[in-house]
This record gives structure tokens, C-alpha cells and sequence, in this order.
């Protein structure tokens, strides 16, 4: 199950990725770290306003999503934060179908502690995912359709 997610990420940071750069941002880099604290931290990089200001991505695809009508927002594997918990970047991204629901990291984490929503243990055993619903995030997101595959 893991390995799938995994896999999934990876290709959702592959499309959001050429998305931006067809949007004309350049120097979009991948988190290509080895050391898993810094893997944790951001999946996606760009520098705003004159390579001054970076910008930091989190990406994730949720297969499940249009099923249960709830995003997966992990927040714990095993017994250590992780997830929203102990990123550094300024969105999430989280892609559902073809459609990317982008939004600040802040607001996210604003509708998890005002909805009052709790870390519960999902899809296997030691992960645990906030469910939050679908509109709840897209309403509060930049919605961006994926028109063309990218493997």
C-alpha cells in the first residue's frame, strides 16, 4: 500500500511540476534529499520575487479521495509527527482525479484545529490521516485541471 502511494506522490509532484513550469515559474526543483528529516520538510521548491522568497511545496495525490469524499491529511506515521505536522512548506497540493486543489498550509491547518478534527489511523496499520471533507479544502483552495498526462 505504501509502495502505491508512494508511487503516486512521486507522479503528482511529476505533473504539478510541468504545470508550473507552463505557467512560466521557473527553477521548480524536487526535494531530492536522502536524509528523511529533510523529506519531510517540503516536496517542491521555486523562488518568488526575485529569487528571494522561497516557496515551498507539499504534494500529494489521493486516489481515494472522490470515494469517500475526504482528503487523507497525514499527520502521524508510527510514533512520530509527520505530514502537516512537521512540514515547512507555505501549500499543500493535493491532487484528486484531474484536478490539483492547492492551498496555504496555514489555512489548512486552521480548518483542522477550528473543525476540531483528529489524527485517526487510516489505510494500514502505524499511518494517521486528519479526513478531511473534499469541499471543506476545496473550497478553500486555487483549483488547477490537469489537461494532459505526464509519466
Amino acid at each position: 500500500m505504501w509502495n502505491i502511494d508512494f508511487k503516486e506522490g512521486k507522479k503528482a509532484e511529476r505533473i504539478l511540476r510541468s504545470i508550473l513550469l507552463s505557467k512560466g515559474i521557473s527553477g521548480v526543483t524536487y526535494n531530492d534529499s536522502e536524509e528523511i528529516e529533510q523529506l519531510k520538510k517540503y516536496d517542491l521548491l521555486y523562488y518568488n520575487n526575485n529569487a528571494s522568497i522561497p516557496v515551498k511545496i507539499e504534494v500529494k495525490a489521493d486516489s481515494r479521495a472522490e470515494q469517500t469524499n475526504n482528503y487523507a491529511i497525514e499527520c502521524r506515521y508510527k510514533d512520530n509527527l509527520s505530514g502537516i505536522e512537521t512540514t515547512e512548506s507555505n501549500y499543500y497540493a493535493i491532487l484528486k482525479g484531474n484536478q490539483f486543489s492547492i492551498i496555504r498550509t496555514n489555512t489548512l491547518k486552521e480548518l483542522i484545529d477550528t473543525n476540531n478534527y483528529h489524527c485517526i489511523e487510516v489505510k494500514h496499520a502505524n499511518t494517521f490521516c486528519y479526513l478531511i471533507p473534499c469541499e471543506e479544502i476545496e473550497s478553500n483552495s486555487k483549483r488547477i485541471t490537469v489537461v494532459k498526462k505526464v509519466k
